[in-house]
């Protein structure tokens, strides 16, 4: 959204459209759609079904559209306009008209993102939908003014390149290179609406490759080796773009790295987990993780330990970051060996998930991710970990010992 909102008030700039009404109407429109529409409905349908719908795969399918189509219109294939009629309607409208398309393009923004928010905004929208408004309200509002106050700043950004002498070939590039990026946010899209339906198209090395092509292609064309029909004839690129052009490729050549399993840092919670999501083996276990609670429960009750729940997801982002950098180190995983641990993923679109899910909102009153409870093998919640990303690993290993002393099997040795 950050090259969307930088475009279009560029083009609203050029149409001497400017002040702060513009970017104050687009920041109320994000603002109402995660007070109004966010609380009005978790209220009326609960907080599972919002984040349904934002992992369903036709919401990341139409996005991954809606995305393709504003990289088409970046690159110059075609112009988004409004029919004469209601350009000159609007016109007649004078000032009120022009507050009406920032305000839309605002709550578009914060439609498009609540798959990405959804994890944070869960837990205020859970006390929504048990019948408390103020605290939700509140909340949403003031989450939603801080999401909205850099783009806020984004959007006034704009009327100071609007009074450079001359815009010039340059912006023509930086629209072209700001398409190849939306093309980059639609396969994300893509990717989740596939992680919803484990059907395993987009798998790690598929994305990247992928990836690969469109950051390698985006960067050859920043250092002129590639031109588009709109392009001026005969412009050199600067330095400034050739070094864009050249950390662009690098970024290309880094993906290719990671095809073949390389770590890519921070990078590899945003792309497709490897395993993917559903391979887990015959047994039904993954890397020491059960992946059915009536059989974590069986053997807890077997071998007299307390089960410890991974509440997770295929599109979780935080989840991957947890599963990467705090589970799997030694002292985590040594407390961890004092469980029967298992795996329960919420946000696929089968019901194997919505009965996770539904059961983790009754037991921890939260449907957020990642959330961490722990349980006695007959189900009796004695402690959960629900601050989803944490890079203190002291203090998810204090939280281990802590369950695992209060549990009634240790309690009765």
């Amino acid at each position: 959204m950050i090259p969307i909102t930088v475009s279009y008030f560029i083009k609203k700039k050029d149409q001497n459209q400017s002040g702060i009404g513009g970017p104050l109407a687009y920041c109320s429109g994000i603002i109402a759609t995660f007070t109004g529409v966010g609380v009005l409905t978790a209220a009326l349908f609960g907080a599972a079904t919002i984040q349904r719908f934002a992992n369903h795969p036709v919401t990341n399918v139409v996005l991954a559209l809606l995305f393709i189509v504003m990289a088409a219109n970046l690159f110059g294939v075609f112009e988004l306009v409004l029919p004469s009629s209601l350009v000159n309607k609007a016109s007649s409208g004078s000032g009120k008209g022009g507050f009406i398309g920032p305000f839309l393009m605002g709550l578009t923004f914060a439609l498009t993102s609540f798959t990405c928010t959804v994890a944070f905004v869960g837990t205020l929208l859970v006390v929504a939908a048990q019948g408390s408004y103020f605290y939700p309200v509140v909340g949403m509002l003031g989450f939603s003014t801080a999401f909205a106050l850099p783009f806020f700043l984004l959007a006034l950004f704009p009327g100071y390149l609007a009074k450079l002498p001359k815009s010039g070939s340059w912006m023509v590039s930086v629209k072209a290179f700001m398409g190849f990026l939306e093309l980059a946010a639609a396969l994300k899209f893509l990717s989740n609406a596939d992680l919803a339906v484990s059907k395993g198209w987009l798998t790690r090395p598929v994305f990247l490759s992928i990836w690969a092509a469109i950051f390698l292609i985006a960067g050859f064309y920043l250092l002129g080796w590639l031109r588009l029909p709109h392009d001026a004839e005969g412009v050199k690129p600067g330095w400034p773009r050739r070094a864009l052009g050249v950390a662009t490729a690098l970024a290309g050549i880094y993906f290719v790295i990671g095809i073949n399993g390389a770590s890519l840092g921070q990078i590899d919670p945003y792309i497709p987990p490897d395993p993917y999501p559903g391979k887990e083996s015959a047994s039904g276990s993954t890397a020491g993780f059960l992946h059915k609670l009536k059989w974590a429960q069986a053997v807890a009750q077997a071998e007299n330990k307390p089960i410890f729940i991974n509440f997770t997801g295929a599109n979780c982002t935080n989840c991957r970051q947890m599963e990467r950098d705090v589970l799997p180190r030694p002292d985590v995983s040594q407390e961890l060996a004092n469980f029967i641990p298992v795996e329960l993923y919420t946000d696929r679109q089968s019901a194997e998930d919505n009965e996770n899910q539904k059961y983790q909102q009754e037991l921890t009153g939260a449907v957020t991710l990642p959330l961490y409870a722990v349980v006695t093998p007959d189900g009796q919640l004695l402690k959960k970990f629900d601050q989803g990303y944490t890079r203190n690993a002291a203090e998810f290993v204090a939280f281990l010992k802590d369950a695992h002393n209060s549990s009634p099997q240790v309690a009765s040795r």
